[in-house]
């Protein structure tokens, strides 16, 4: 295992892997590692062996906490450490407001792709939700863009963009959670426009962003007290 290795610039403090040897070969590896390991200075704590032996018992693993159940199957959650300060961009700071809907759609896309318990993934998100309202965040915003990422896939799929263009299509943009009675209009007379070959289609895109009226955008310029 050690054998190509000459030198060590970094210490790794973060491994995992899946052994399929017995107990007792996985003891003598164990044992090849650290006798290896010590040559370098470096040591394996012997409590950091026993750590997810038990059916249940999640182990961490950078910003994921994985184990198995009871009935074997896997388990994935969200690792945070108890020294992450829980904090994030505030709301009222003098940012586009795109950002901070970016900020709401990435943490929580991030949670849906790691947790892989529906049950688990909505309890992680109310906690997520406490964190983001202590920022300033608005709750409404908040579970639009959360109910959004919820509803999608947790599997990356690459899209294909088809080279056909259809010009009766209409294509109507809406931030999501917003204008719902103009959507719910427009899809009211799509099957009489369709009938008589008015459009061919409605194209329905939902946007993140969270709008502000023309007084909010208009950010008041922070003065220095020691100007």
């Amino acid at each position: 295992l050690m054998s190509k290795i000459y030198d060590t610039k970094r210490f790794i403090d973060d491994v995992a892997g899946v052994f399929t040897g017995t107990e007792r070969q996985f003891e003598n590896w164990k044992t090849d590692l650290l006798r290896e390991l010590n040559k370098f200075g470096l040591n394996v704590k012997s409590s950091d062996w026993n750590i997810g032996l038990e059916l249940g018992q999640l182990v961490n693993f950078l910003d994921i906490q994985f184990g198995f159940s009871f009935e074997g199957n896997l388990v994935t959650d969200i690792y945070i450490k108890e020294t992450d300060s829980k904090s994030f961009l505030n709301f009222s700071s003098c940012h586009p407001p795109h950002i901070f809907s970016s900020v709401l759609y990435s943490q929580a896309l991030r949670y849906r792709r790691i947790i892989n318990s529906t049950e688990n993934l909505k309890a992680q998100l109310q906690t997520l939700k406490f964190r983001l309202t202590n920022s300033g965040y608005p709750k409404t915003m908040i579970d639009n863009i959360f109910k959004k990422v919820e509803s999608l896939d947790r599997n990356l799929v690459m899209r294909q963009n088809s080279k056909e263009v259809n010009n009766k299509a209409i294509c109507v943009i809406s931030t999501y959670g917003n204008d719902n009675k103009l959507c719910n209009l427009i899809k009211s007379i799509v099957p009489s426009l369709v009938q008589h070959k008015i459009i061919d289609d409605v194209k329905f895109v939902k946007k993140t962003a969270f709008w502000r009226n023309l007084r909010k955008k208009c950010q008041k310029v922070k003065t220095s007290k020691n100007i």
